[in-house]
């Protein structure tokens, strides 16, 4: 993305939300690439990156987390291994392994995870562990990564004998230091440690009497050290093996980085893929703490659609002060690409404005934003900025200059790809001038088709916006009564700046804003005038418009809940009478039985009673074919039943915020689009587009939840029996 002037990422605090992202970062390499980070155009890149920051949200939210990913630095490790020179060291190999074991946790927690991240898994499932380095690794280091006696059968042998060295040295030293410590020649502390051998700490006053090597002595020399001659032979030896334990570790090191050097170019790929998972990471649990995700974006800027939008920056300053902080919903699209709003100062205009230009730039360096996922963002190819002053001392350029000299950059560069952002347009001169100048600014912009936000206070500007094809106005809203800005936005009217308002406000005299309404001219005052009650209509239009919808809403639940009862009713009459019949049954099956019975007793004649025993059979075969036929009837009905509810949920009318059921896994989701024969659904933090032939309504109604009768219709068996 093409960004002018340079410094519009910092006005627009970029930095501040990079900075943010990166402490979350785990990996130093990472971190650097976060704060490093910049918008671009490639779309493929863009979709591809903003998918894989999508599945590790929805992998937090499902999961426990993604695996960990830290491990030690292992650049000067890999420069080794990449040049062959040089051997790695203890510390070089355990960071190695902490590498390859992160990767390998990594790859096997994807693996198992892989329906709900398949591009994260399309990405590395080509790169499998390499478990030989880590067995390599474990072959030379303990888990304390200590070089174990194992590692080869030299250096075991001189561990073993440099074990028995030492100890047979303690026990020489011992019988010295008791000998001397009896004699009253030592120090209190007895003995040290000099140049890796034990030393007595012998009293200054006595050191003519104690014989060996002089090793030196204390800060104050009130004790010297001194080798007794006892220990100087074996301490020697000791010294040879010590020697000889070393250049033999060295050896096995110098193996062990040959061995494995061959596996650079995969440790290489496994950080990379780490590195990457941990940006991924440290971008999702941003748009978790800003309640944030991954809205549609498209390749061609036509349409820029913000719907509880939130400029991140105040909205994490705002949380610290426990602060609320007030969404924004700006739309610019193919018949309306420029936005002007206007209002009174302090009411936000500025700030609409930045959000604007903040959450495009962070999308398209593959950040989630905070914004509903019904909105949409088209692909800025440029990003123009005229925000705050620009007075250039080294170029001798005042305000109003350093602004003409941006808008000429914008007028010769800006095109249908660009989105242009300008706050307080037409001031910094003569408001007459300033003004006729900007109108012209503004014809031109809309010439060009960019994307535009701008701001002002200018009344000329907000005329020519209501005159001018696919320019249209805005205002921040501002309360009269409280002399408080409302921080809203309201698209489709002018505002007016309050300036009276918002002085009487910070405490300027009444008489002082009295003569300053004296000193305007009429008209001005009048379409002041007109304005404030143009907005102060809409806010009541409004008001009105939310209490219809609230009532409608309210009808609409009263006359669903009557409608449950009604269908509860005639379920317990239906269930009633099924009850009835069934007793009824049971009467006449009874009474039947009972007359054999009766029967049976009554003839003591074996051949009659052979002809009832027939009789009873008969009817109990009767019976049974009976039970079989209603059974078989009850089955019939209730597949019939529950393919009439599905057909009429599949054909049932759906809109934007219903709740559905997926039919090829059962997941519950949210209708957040509907383009003609598609729908976007988003599950968790993750979006897809299906057809209306698979998926279900859970309800009818947006925001309402799903009722138990629907989740019968709806349950697992019933959607299995759809796809059959």
């Amino acid at each position: 993305m093409y960004l002018y002037p340079k410094n519009i990422a910092e006005i627009l605090e970029f930095h501040v939300i990079k900075e943010h992202i990166s402490s979350r970062c785990t990996l130093a390499r990472a971190a650097q690439e976060v704060l490093t980070a910049v918008p671009h155009t490639d779309f493929n890149r863009l979709t591809a990156e903003l998918s894989k920051v999508e599945e590790v949200m929805l992998l937090i939210n499902r999961t426990n987390g993604l695996p960990a990913l830290a491990h030690e630095d292992c650049t000067k490790a890999f420069k080794i291994l990449k040049t062959g020179s040089g051997t790695v060291d203890e510390k070089g190999f355990m960071a190695i392994r902490q590498l390859a074991e992160g990767y390998e946790n990594i790859y096997k927690f994807l693996h198992q995870n892989r329906e709900l991240c398949p591009n994260l898994w399309k990405e590395i499932q080509h790169r499998p562990p390499e478990p030989q380095i880590v067995q390599s690794i474990d072959k030379v280091f303990d888990n304390k990564g200590n070089i174990k006696n194992s590692a080869s059968p030299t250096l075991a042998a001189i561990r073993e004998e440099l074990q028995r060295k030492r100890q047979q040295c303690d026990r020489i030293f011992y019988k010295v230091v008791n000998r001397l410590e009896a004699s009253g020649l030592l120090a209190d502390f007895k003995e040290s440690v000099h140049e890796n051998r034990r030393v007595l700490a012998v009293l200054s006053s006595h050191k003519n009497k104690v014989n060996g090597i002089f090793h030196g002595s204390s800060g104050k020399n009130m004790v010297v050290f001194v080798e007794p001659p006892e220990t100087i032979e074996i301490n020697n030896e000791i010294a040879r093996l010590v020697d000889d334990e070393k250049r033999e570790i060295l050896k096995i090191l110098t193996e062990l980085t040959l061995k494995i050097s061959v596996y650079y170019p995969v440790l290489q790929e496994f950080e990379d893929r780490l590195v990457d998972l941990d940006m991924c990471k440290a971008k999702a649990l941003f748009g978790i703490e800003v309640n944030g995700c991954i809205p549609a974006v498209r390749e061609h800027p036509t349409t820029l659609r913000i719907v509880e939008g939130f400029n991140p920056v105040l909205l994490l300053h705002n949380r610290q002060r426990e602060k609320k902080t007030i969404p924004l919903h700006i739309e610019l699209s193919r018949h309306k690409r420029i936005v002007v709003i206007s209002g009174p100062n302090a009411g936000g205009k500025s700030v609409a404005m930045k959000t604007v230009g903040l959450l495009s730039m962070m999308l398209q360096s593959a950040f989630p934003i905070p914004v509903s996922p019904e909105s949409e963002f088209g692909l800025v190819h440029s990003l123009f900025g005229d925000i705050g002053d620009a007075q250039s001392m080294e170029n001798e350029l005042s305000t109003y200059s350093s602004r003409l000299q941006r808008m000429k950059v914008m007028l010769r560069r800006m095109n249908k790809r660009s989105l242009v952002l300008i706050d307080e347009f037409g001031s910094g001169s003569d408001p007459e001038l300033g003004s006729a100048i900007a109108m012209v600014f503004l014809e031109e912009i809309q010439s060009a088709g960019a994307l535009a936000v701008i701001t002002t206070h200018f009344n000329k500007i907000k005329a020519l916006a209501a005159q001018l094809n696919n320019v249209e106005n805005a205002s921040m809203l501002f309360d009269r009564e409280t002399l408080q800005p409302l921080y809203q936005l309201q698209v489709g009217a002018p505002g007016s700046s309050y300036t009276f308002e918002v002085a009487q406000n910070v405490g300027i005299p009444p008489f002082i804003i009295q003569r300053a309404k004296e000193k305007l001219e009429n008209s001005t005052v009048e379409i002041d005038r007109l304005l404030v009650s143009i907005q102060q209509e809409k806010q009541h239009l409004e008001y009105q418009k939310k209490q219809l919808e609230k009532q409608l809403s309210e009808l609409s639940a009263l006359k669903e809940n009557q409608e449950i009862k009604i269908k509860k009713l005639e379920e317990k009459l239906e269930k009633q009478s099924e009850i009835n019949r069934h007793h009824s049954d049971k009467l006449i099956w009874g009474s039947r039985f009972s007359q054999l019975v009766n029967a049976w007793e009554q003839n003591p004649i074996s051949s009659n009673k052979k002809s009832i025993s027939q009789k009873f059979w008969k009817l109990l075969q009767e019976k049974s074919a009976e039970n079989n036929r209603k059974r078989q009837a009850e089955q019939l009905e209730k597949k019939e039943k529950t393919s009439k509810n599905l057909k009429k949920l599949l054909t049932a009318p759906v809109q934007v915020g219903d709740q559905i059921r997926v039919l090829e896994n059962n997941l519950i989701g949210q209708i957040t689009d509907i383009r003609k024969d598609k729908y976007q659904i988003r599950l968790g933090n993750m979006m897809m587009m299906l057809e209306r032939n698979q998926f279900v309504p859970l309800s009818n109604k947006k925001g309402k939840s799903t009722t138990s009768e629907e989740k019968r219709n709806t349950s697992p068996n019933d959607v299995s029996d759809v796809q059959n």
